[in-house]
């Protein structure tokens, strides 16, 4: 009745006692939104220790204090949790899948196993969280604080982490393809057996960052500062490194290719690293028929399909020399959804000599670590022309093992 009367004779009223009735309305109806939360079903006994295994899905939770909350097991998916206090909160095991985490407090949670696809995380504090193996594919992260934050085997796949913090924090075996971590601070980050395929890192910092074994291969670290960095044995393959700082880094054992683009006036020679020479398949060419012809192609391998494919600028500047040609084996049998002729059968060959061909033709690398993109690329380099698309992982890794006898393969030596 106050508040009508009020409203009746508000142009009769001074100034200050309107920003008073203004901010007792504005209040009132805070405290509505807030008991028709807790009085609606999903909250009627509120707990913290009774929200484990709820149904919130689509649930209103702006900036709500669940401090404490036991929430493992919620369905949470299309949440608003904008500015909400989630400290001590149990999260592991639930589902966030497109939710609103914007701003919000995650730090020092366990989200372990938890769902966090396509989620909103902008400017969220992640610091000291636990997100062992969470899903985070497609999610956004700009500008978050991931300070120390344990992200081992986490799927980071696609995830926007532009100018994120991600200091110190733990991204072992993390798969991190084609994510977008441009500006983003990894100083001292563990980043050692990560999946970095495709990924943006420019103007990224990686000052003392671990990046031993870590598939960078296509990635773009234009610009990036790798000062004291540890990239042993590091995927460089057709990574861009233009304008990085790789002062006091340890490139031992990385690999890298035509493709790979160094700084300027760094040269790999004498730093420990090993030089892949390219696979020239017919696919490759088709793609990269333009860049092929514009880098040095001495000591190149060429399937026997891309032989006859070759442009002319490369055929009149290098000579093709038959090597490591594989003898026609007698058995052949049906391997998964593919009938793969011309391959012997695992059980009778000894997988070292399997493994020393492909060495032999250039290909050196641990498939047991290698994520299934990889595998497929791995599949086409070496000159197997099939579509991998229904084929699982431990299903290329044996195919990996079989021989190729797909004809001879050649050199590209430079004619004199």
């Amino acid at each position: 009745m106050i508040i009508k009367s009020t409203q009746t004779n508000f142009k009769n009223i001074s100034a200050r006692s309107r920003k008073r009735i203004i901010l007792a309305s504005s209040i009132i109806e805070e405290e509505k939104r807030q008991v028709q939360v807790f009085r609606s079903p999903l909250f009627r006994d509120f707990s913290p220790k009774r929200l484990a295994q709820t149904n919130l899905i689509g649930a209103n939770l702006a900036n709500i204090d669940l401090g404490g909350a036991n929430l493992i097991g919620a369905n949470l998916t299309g949440a608003d949790l904008k500015g909400a206090n989630l400290i001590g909160t149990s999260f592991s095991y639930i589902d966030l899948t497109g939710a609103n985490l914007t701003g919000a407090n995650l730090s020092n949670i366990f989200l372990t196993n938890t769902s966090l696809r396509k989620a909103n995380l902008t400017g969220a504090n992640l610091t000291n969280a636990n997100l062992i193996k969470a899903n985070l594919k497609g999610a956004n992260l700009t500008d978050a604080d991931l300070t120390n934050t344990n992200l081992k085997d986490a799927n980071l796949t696609d995830t926007n982490l532009q100018d994120a913090n991600l200091q110190d924090a733990n991204l072992q075996d993390a798969d991190l393809q084609d994510a977008d971590l441009k500006g983003a601070n990894l100083r001292g980050a563990d980043l050692s057996n990560t999946f970095l395929t495709g990924a943006n890192l420019q103007d990224a910092d990686l000052t003392d960052a671990n990046l031993t074994n870590t598939r960078l291969r296509k990635a773009n670290l234009t610009g990036a500062n790798l000062t004291n960095a540890n990239l042993i044995k590091a995927n460089l393959r057709g990574t861009n490194l233009t304008g990085a700082n790789l002062r006091g880094a340890d490139l031992t054992g990385a690999n890298y290719n035509e493709f790979t683009c160094f700084p300027t006036s760094f040269s790999p020679e004498g730093k420990g690293l090993i030089h892949d020479p390219i696979i020239i398949t017919a696919s490759k060419l088709s793609s990269l028929a333009h860049k092929l012809t514009e880098v040095n192609l001495n000591g190149s391998k060429v399937t026997y399909f891309a032989a006859n494919l070759l442009p002319q600028q490369i055929t009149e500047k290098y000579d093709l020399v038959p090597i490591n040609k594989i003898e026609e084996p007698s058995l052949s049998f049906t391997f998964g959804p593919l009938d793969m002729r011309d391959v012997q059968s695992l059980e009778e060959v000894d997988p070292n000599f399997l493994l020393s061909q492909f060495v032999s033709l250039g290909v050196s690398t641990n498939y047991d670590q290698m994520n299934i993109s990889e595998l497929e690329s791995l599949v086409l380099e070496v000159g197997v022309s099939i579509s991998c698309d229904q084929m699982n992982i431990n299903d290329l890794k044996a195919l990996l093992l079989t021989p190729l006898v797909r004809g001879p393969y050649y050199e590209l030596r430079e004619k004199k």
